[in-house]
């Protein structure tokens, strides 16, 4: 796992929610939240994690219970329970059709619909082992184009705007 492509989903998270106006206590939840996000992989086998083909079916399971675990570690270690809650939920889609819980719009909470578009854009701009990094603007519509269905259209707004301000040449 990526420490530094976790700390930038962390770091993001408490951007976006300063300008979505989150209150301080929040906001440093948010970026503990953020950075710790996938803290679950590193419960799972690297054979998983970090294949470099597509999953079976069976990986594919155990990879979807990264949140859960990620969760359990982190009420074990008495973080607050919503950053362990925003960590459990951060794959529901405002659609219903995420994991694990099937939560859909106004039920996943706030922290978790930020993390999950900050997850996606990092995830989509780093390399991974099994395909090379997007180039940025393409992440950004690729956001876009899942506002509403998977993402939270006003975290989409909010972030897709700030990395566009700090893009090269914007």
């Amino acid at each position: 796992m990526s420490y530094e492509r976790e700390n930038r989903v962390g770091q993001y998270a408490r951007r976006v929610g300063e300008i979505l106006g989150l209150e301080q206590e929040t906001l440093e939840m948010l970026e503990l939240a953020g950075s710790l996000h996938d803290i679950g992989k590193e419960m799972i086998s690297d054979q998983i994690v970090e294949k470099p083909g597509p999953l079976t079916t069976e990986e594919w399971e155990t990879m979807r219970k990264h949140p859960e675990l990620g969760e359990a570690f982190i009420r074990e270690e008495g973080h607050p329970e919503d950053v362990g809650e925003w960590i459990r939920h951060h794959h529901e889609r405002l659609d219903g059709t995420g994991y694990p819980d099937s939560l859909e719009g106004e039920e996943i909470p706030t922290g978790s619909r930020i993390i999950a578009v900050l997850d996606a854009y990092v995830g989509m701009t780093s390399p991974r082992p099994y395909r090379p990094p997007i180039p940025a603007e393409v992440a950004l519509e690729e956001l876009e184009h899942a506002a509403g269905k998977h993402f939270d259209p006003e975290v989409v707004d909010v972030f897709v705007r700030l990395v566009r301000a700090n893009l090269p040449g914007a």
